[in-house]
């Protein structure tokens, strides 16, 4: 039974995570259970909370439950320890099961690999209406999604996302942290996202490694009129008209109140993302979250100060009220309910791009309790 949590983790770890950080840990019980430790990745990148990382830890739950299935399995899972709201931990139990995993689900199934994100620009072509309720029915009744897909709509929602590049790569507190997330040298990378997976072109990825070195020539940049623009152009505007829409997923129920409540919550809905996504892949389209709006957003409406830099804080404030009545005249969304965004659209290209890879399984055990 060991062989057989070993192959579950070694299909878990496919999961997507903001930046390739990964924040789960296993821990095998033999013979049948895997405890799931959720690691913090509080930084300015991610909502507050946690939630990112519990969102993403239920897009794995997701590929766990494939997983074992395609092994004849059945999976129940319940939130072990709820103590530290930020942190809890997930004890997931497999049973023998008579079912047999149906001919879609092993479809999903083989898309766990496969999946991943392309930020470079996509075919201008539409989705069918078929692919979009192919990728509807994933979403079942947990979350609903609403489609941004004419050329207005697109090029609206592409410069929100220029605004809230501007503020990402111009505040203080997100330069350490670009550091770290960002492969530099290698095409894949493990436990970060490469640099070549951005979307850039040659010369603007030598230019934005050049800035990366240190604080001071980012600062520099930041200063010069239009210092950002090219890069803003290659990651919001181009991509952002080269699609066939954005999409945005958000809850389709009320949110949760209590601890252990909105952690389930958050756990259920990134297993629907998780179909979600795998279902596109599927399709043979590619998909692009595009989650600082959120953000950024989410902080505002929470009245957190994210940065000591007030200039660009009352920026993310206009910004966040520009996003928000936009969604709300166009879909009536409640902004708060919003789970992801991105774009979505047919790839020009899949076969040898640079993309993150995943740590190893054995590096993702742990032996103790922490």
């Amino acid at each position: 039974m060991t062989d057989f949590l070993d192959f579950i983790i070694d299909d878990a770890r496919w999961a997507p995570s903001g930046h390739n950080t990964q924040p789960w840990r296993f821990k095998k019980i033999p013979p049948n259970i895997l405890d799931i430790y959720v690691q913090s990745e509080e930084n300015v990148l991610n909502l507050g909370d946690n939630e990112t990382a519990i969102l993403c830890v239920g897009m794995m739950l997701e590929n766990i439950i494939l997983s074992a299935n395609h092994k004849g399995k059945s999976v129940e899972w319940t939130i072990q320890d709820s103590t530290d709201a930020k942190k809890p931990v997930i004890r997931v139990k497999f049973m023998d099961s008579l079912d047999i995993a149906s001919s879609e689900d092993n479809r999903l199934y083989q898309r766990i690999r496969t999946r991943s994100v392309d930020r470079r620009s996509y075919k201008y072509k539409p989705l069918s209406n078929e692919d979009k309720k192919a990728l509807e029915k994933a979403l079942g009744s947990t979350l609903k999604v609403d489609w941004f897909e004419s050329l207005k709509e697109r090029y609206s929602m592409a410069r929100l996302a220029m605004g809230a590049t501007h503020i990402r790569l111009s505040i203080k507190e997100t330069f350490s942290v670009h550091q770290e997330v960002v492969e530099w040298q290698k095409k894949d990378s493990a436990d970060k996202i490469p640099a070549h997976s951005l979307g850039l072109d040659p010369l603007t990825l030598m230019i934005s490694k050049f800035f990366s070195k240190s604080r001071k020539r980012q600062e520099f940049i930041n200063k010069v009129p239009g210092g950002l623009f090219l890069y803003q152009w290659e990651t919001d505007i181009c991509p952002g008209i080269a699609c066939a829409g954005y999409f945005m997923l958000s809850l389709s129920c009320p949110i949760a109140v209590g601890k252990a409540e909105k952690i389930s919550q958050l756990l259920e809905a990134g297993m629907v993302v998780q179909k979600f996504w795998l279902t596109a892949d599927l399709l043979g389209l590619a998909l692009s979250p595009n989650h600082m709006l959120l953000v950024f957003s989410d902080y505002i409406r929470k009245e957190i100060e994210f940065t000591k830099d007030t200039h660009e804080l009352e920026n993310a404030k206009k910004l966040s009220q520009r996003f928000e009545a936009y969604i709300r005249k166009k879909f009536n969304l409640q902004p708060e309910k919003v789970l992801l965004m991105g774009r979505v659209g047919s790839p020009r290209e899949r076969r040898g791009l640079p993309r993150s890879i995943r740590l190893s399984a054995e590096n993702l055990l742990i032996t103790e309790m922490r």
